[in-house]
């Protein structure tokens, strides 16, 4: 066999190794999920203007309160956070874009989940639309939720409960 010819066969032997051992290792493991929810009722706010009066960029709403298991009147924990506006009739007149971080603290179960990310708000209310969906990262978590990812799904719903839905996953070996 030509030398040079056995070069190229290693070299593509080598490439091709090089994409598909990566690959197969990564179709021996799928996502696994879990999921919970925790509920509240509308939140003690606070709200912070920058000039000039009136919403604009910059404005800060900070909230917090008990957070319950679903069905239940036992508080589980505490939600708290604050929004920073980011953009003033955007995506629509009216609406306002807020960067929002949010802090979790679920002592029943020693941990705490903190979700971040952008929501839509109405510019005249300190917290979401009613009847509304709003899905942002998990971006971290102590305890039982140390290196969490995922994402939280908020609903509002128009009787002004909101249900707050964790979705966590993880690599898991098949």
């Amino acid at each position: 066999m030509d030398p040079r010819r056995f070069r190229h066969i290693a070299l593509a032997t080598a490439l091709v190794s090089s994409v598909a051992l990566p690959a197969m290792a990564q179709a021996s493991t799928h996502h696994c999920e879990r999921v919970f929810a925790v509920t509240h009722l509308e939140l003690t706010t606070g709200s912070g203007d920058v000039a000039p009066a009136g919403p604009s960029i910059g404005d800060t709403h900070s909230f917090r309160g008990p957070v319950y298991r679903p069905g239940t009147l036992h508080p589980t924990g505490s939600i708290m956070g604050v929004g920073t506006t980011a953009a003033i009739d955007d995506p629509v007149p009216g609406r306002e874009t807020r960067a929002v971080q949010l802090a979790f603290a679920l002592p029943d179960l020693g941990s705490q989940i903190t979700v971040g990310g952008f929501a839509v708000y109405p510019m005249t209310s300190s917290t979401l639309a009613r009847n509304s969906v709003t899905v942002r990262p998990i971006t971290g978590g102590t305890g039982r939720f140390t290196g969490a990812r995922g994402y939280l799904r908020t609903t509002h719903f128009a009787q002004g409960y909101f249900r707050q839905e964790f979705h966590l996953v993880r690599a898991c070996q098949q």
